[in-house]
């Protein structure tokens, strides 16, 4: 086999190395990043369930405690019930600005610090 075979035939195994070992890093740095996100919002989804849980006991008193004052513990609850529908139009009406951009804006900061990160490394 003359020398120039040798080498070509070596070049293309190099090429064809560094493309797999390129892939498996592409790869390796997706799942990281995807970890790091699914892990992120797996807190933010538990923080807001204890929120949640938090927030529905306040509303339940404040309601019993507007139905003392109104002598009728059903007004306080329908105006309890009443605020909440205000607040969730307002959220309906502003989704977008209040829940899409910032959610994005999370999850692109996410994947821009890992990849700061792992340049670094």
């Amino acid at each position: 086999m003359p020398p120039e075979k040798d080498t070509l035939k070596a070049l293309y195994e190099d090429a064809r190395e560094y493309v797999e070992v390129k892939l498996e890093l592409t790869y390796l740095n997706f799942q990281q990043k995807l970890s790091e996100i699914v892990s992120s919002l797996t807190v933010v989804f538990v923080i807001a369930i204890l929120a949640l849980v938090v927030f529905a006991f306040l509303s339940v008193g404040l309601a019993l405690l507007i139905g003392q004052y109104l002598n009728s513990i059903y007004a306080g609850f329908f105006i309890i019930a009443l605020f909440f529908l205000i607040v969730l139009v307002c959220i309906a009406v502003f989704s977008q600005r209040l829940i899409k951009e910032p959610l994005t804006d999370f999850i692109i900061r996410r994947l821009n610090g890992s990849e700061k990160n792992a340049a670094d490394e």
